[in-house]
């Protein structure tokens, strides 16, 4: 058996578009590719398994037992595939996320918690951490990187980060 991974992962696409027997033709024009691309897909998979998943004629195509297993992994990672690109674009819109506040024990005590409550209630996606410093390791935590922004007393000076 060839390694699997060998294969586009893209192949999976063409086997949940079909039923336990379908046509070639329309099940290439739903995925939005010629039949002969579709049947050099089919030929992919079952050389990268080292199975026969459809049995085919002529004019027809029907799933094996292997094949029917196939669409059902084909089907969940189609699924998570699409899950996967969905949390990508809100975490690309900002609507998930994490952001880590580094700040001193008095402002975490007094200043944050309103306006954590506020964040949090207008952006639910993004988790937000707060450690506890003292002045130092508040500048530390931003610098290093082990923390997106950092409050501190206000000296009056602003460092940023090589972001």
């Amino acid at each position: 058996m060839r390694n699997a991974y060998e294969t586009d992962p893209t192949t999976a696409g063409c086997l949940p578009a079909g039923s336990r027997k379908w046509e070639l033709q329309p099940a290439a024009g739903a995925l939005g590719v010629s039949q002969p691309t579709l049947s050099r897909t089919i030929k992919a998979i079952e050389s990268a398994i080292g199975a026969r998943v459809f049995n085919r004629d002529t004019r027809n195509v029907e799933l094996t037992s292997v094949g029917a297993e196939l669409r059902l992994i084909a089907t969940r990672l189609v699924r998570e595939f699409d899950s996967s690109l969905n949390e990508l674009a809100q975490w690309v819109e900002g609507q998930r996320g994490q952001i880590t506040i580094a700040a001193l024990p008095s402002i975490s005590a007094v200043l944050l918690p309103p306006a954590l409550v506020h964040f949090r209630e207008t952006n639910p996606g993004i988790d937000v951490t707060v450690q506890d410093s003292l002045s130092q390791p508040v500048l530390n935590s931003v610098l290093e990187g082990t923390a997106d922004f950092g409050l501190d007393r206000g000296s009056g000076t602003f460092v940023e980060a090589g972001l």
